[in-house]
């Protein structure tokens, strides 16, 4: 299992190429009335079993069907960047790249300055990934926050997680050391973790939920942060874009379509 699921991960990159070699950049900060005259929407979304991903020959995803719904809605045409480097997806947005960051971003005053967040899409929390004690030596697994003390923690890179470890580091007075790995994502951070590469990793919960019975060996019921809102990101500089998501959200959260996206994903 771990053989099979490390060659799919090996070739993340080839897909990344595949479905983005052929896009044209946007190159500005158009608001949501320019969007309409061009009827394509243009959407970073990071590539994983949750949240965009390829079946067979066919698109599937939590983010990728609830792009999808919002466009459909306003008689648009999605078209998708795969990107899994948060930062690289706020600076493709700032520059005009893309119009919306489509992901699970946590709702906090990070990247305030930078971009606007819409409305909650659904909640979620950061959870220590690690080894039971049966394959870990007998070493049982870490249970209080404050054990984490001195202890490395790895994440993917520029991950949203780290302002909330960063806190945590403050909260109990003593040093977490935090380890960026670039173009890796939650799950290739588990497989690191139940290979025993690596001791302890942070990932988000529906990553976890949705891939943890592939991986017995992992303990993931120490969480890190408490239950967070999660949003898409669009420019400051397009409210009206702001605006009509929002209005869209409040309504199509009401409806069965919304509940039958996120059992079938989350």
């Amino acid at each position: 299992m771990l053989l099979s699921s490390l060659l799919i991960l090996c070739l993340m990159p080839f897909v990344f190429y595949f479905f983005t070699r052929d896009l044209k950049e946007v190159v500005s900060n158009r608001d949501f009335s320019d969007i309409q005259q061009d009827s394509i929407l243009y959407v970073i979304t990071d590539y994983n079993n949750i949240n965009y991903y390829i079946d067979g020959q066919t698109e599937k995803g939590f983010q990728y069907e609830m792009i999808k719904a919002f466009a459909e809605s306003q008689h648009l045409k999605a078209v998708f960047i795969l990107e899994n480097d948060l930062s690289t997806s706020i600076d493709k947005l700032k520059r005009g790249k893309a119009d919306i960051v489509a992901r699970m971003v946590p709702i906090t005053t990070d990247f305030r300055d930078d971009v606007a967040y819409t409305n909650p899409i659904i909640q979620n929390k950061q959870i220590l990934v690690q080894r039971t004690a049966v394959d870990n030596n007998g070493i049982p697994p870490i249970r209080s926050q404050i054990k984490l003390a001195g202890e490395t923690l790895y994440v993917a890179k520029n991950s949203p997680y780290l302002q909330r470890i960063h806190n945590l580091s403050e909260e109990i007075s003593d040093t977490i050391y935090v380890k960026e790995i670039p173009q890796y994502d939650d799950e290739q951070l588990m497989i690191m973790v139940a290979m025993g590469e690596i001791d302890y990793a942070v990932c988000n919960e529906r990553i976890i939920n949705s891939n943890i019975k592939k991986y017995p060996q992992l303990d993931v019921r120490t969480e890190i942060s408490f239950t967070q809102n999660t949003a898409w990101l669009v420019r400051n500089q397009s409210p009206e874009l702001l605006y009509t998501i929002n209005k869209w959200l409040e309504e199509f959260k009401n409806t069965r379509v919304y509940r039958q996206i996120c059992n079938r994903y989350l």
